[in-house]
């Protein structure tokens, strides 16, 4: 019986055919109810748009589409037209403000060299009429002393007279006398008081008060040194404050300075990326103007394009086998879990280096998967995949 059955089936090839279309079809089936697959796959990245602080001149670009670019890659932008005004202004005042401090130096020694010029000249006065006072005071000292013996010698004559019998004694004579006490007590009164007025006027000397008839109470020197030494004061406290606006005006100076810098030649870095849009070199760009975008290697990501019925089987959550087509023509086989679902939005193709999900169709819904081992891809942006998402575990409830 198996051998007729062998004989039909070698004559009656269609029905060979139609065996083998239905076991196809069978198997199919199969994977169809275990395994959802997604074909319209790619490897995907985050873009990063790279944008210009200032307007200008794009001096250092980013290089050709497709280009890998390192992280810390820098972009230049010039602009020769920035407005220097506010920092030439501040270099002007710092300018004044050094000449100034310069002139203020200098005012301050000359101030301080002829403040000490007259003080030694005071000094050099001071110790000189001082020794003309103690030869003064010794002078009158040595009167004083006449006058005291010449007091005594009218007194013992006058005491010599009162001892005479009275009849002995002329009334004149005894006037005389007595008139001479009187004169020598007074001689010695007003020299011992010139006595005193001297050592008065050498103490006061030495604390810098002269006491001379028609004569100031200080020395020239000594008010001269007086003035010099307020005036010297005075411009030492100019000094500082011309010292504080110097080193304000040097840190607005800088500040002034990196902002203008800043102004004049931005640079702008970039993360490890390719490049997926760029403005060429020496175009021009206003403030905030884009120069260009970079697919982040650092958010390597799968996408797939999906149908409404494929959709309703796939969860976050869910794990996939994938398999990226490199350029070589091999396959790198990875796994990884579903981390997003879009729907058919415009927001499921914004902020992403290849558009997925077919936003402008009603039947076209995006999902995201997280690789486990995407160093393996090498940010090979753009690279065709496969995805089979595997049965089981939560189901999505989306419509």
């Amino acid at each position: 019986m198996m051998a007729q059955l062998r004989d039909r089936l070698r004559l009656n090839p269609k029905l060979i055919g139609g065996i083998g279309l239905l076991l196809l079809a069978m198997f199919a089936f199969a994977q169809n109810i275990w395994r959802t697959t997604a074909t319209e796959a790619y490897v995907n990245a985050a873009l990063a748009t790279v944008a210009s602080p200032i307007p200008g001149r794009v001096a250092v670009a980013l290089p050709a589409l497709g280009s890998r670019v390192p992280a810390g890659y820098e972009l230049r932008v010039e602009d020769d037209r920035a407005d220097q005004a506010p920092s030439v202004d501040i270099d002007n005042k710092l300018a004044e403000t050094e000449a100034d401090l310069a002139n203020a130096e200098l005012k301050i020694d000359a101030l301080d060299r002829s403040q000490r010029e007259f003080r030694r000249y005071a000094q050099d006065f001071g110790r000189a009429k001082t020794g003309f006072l103690d030869q003064r005071i010794a002078q009158a000292q040595a009167l004083a002393e006449a006058r005291r013996a010449a007091l005594d010698q009218a007194t013992d004559d006058l005491t010599r007279l009162q001892q005479l019998p009275e009849r002995a004694l002329a009334v004149r004579d005894m006037i005389i006398a007595q008139t001479r006490v009187t004169a020598a007590r007074n001689d010695l009164a007003a020299q011992q008081a010139e006595v005193q007025s001297l050592i008065i006027s050498r103490e006061a000397l030495g604390k810098g008060v002269q006491i001379s008839d028609g004569l100031p109470d200080r020395t020239y020197s000594d008010q001269r040194a007086q003035e010099l030494a307020l005036l010297l004061a005075t411009e030492k406290a100019r000094r500082q404050s011309l010292t504080a606006l110097r080193d304000t005006l040097r840190a607005s100076q800088r500040s002034s300075r990196d902002a203008l810098q800043r102004k004049r030649d931005a640079r702008i870095t970039v993360s490890d990326g390719v490049v997926w849009r760029r403005t060429p070199d020496n175009s021009f760009i206003a403030a905030g103007g884009a120069l260009g975008a970079v697919a982040l290697c650092s958010e390597v990501v799968l996408t797939a394009t999906l149908t409404r019925r494929d959709f309703q089987r796939v969860f976050v959550g869910q794990a996939v086998d994938a398999s990226v087509r490199i350029e070589t023509g091999e396959r790198i086989e990875l796994s990884g879990k579903v981390i997003t679902l879009t729907g058919p939005t415009i927001e499921n193709v914004q902020g992403m280096a290849i558009p997925f999900g077919r936003a402008s169709s009603a039947d076209g819904y995006g999902v995201v998967v997280r690789p486990d081992q995407a160093a393996r891809l090498g940010c090979r942006i753009g690279a065709q995949a496969k995805l089979d998402f595997r049965r089981g575990g939560p189901r999505n409830q989306g419509g």
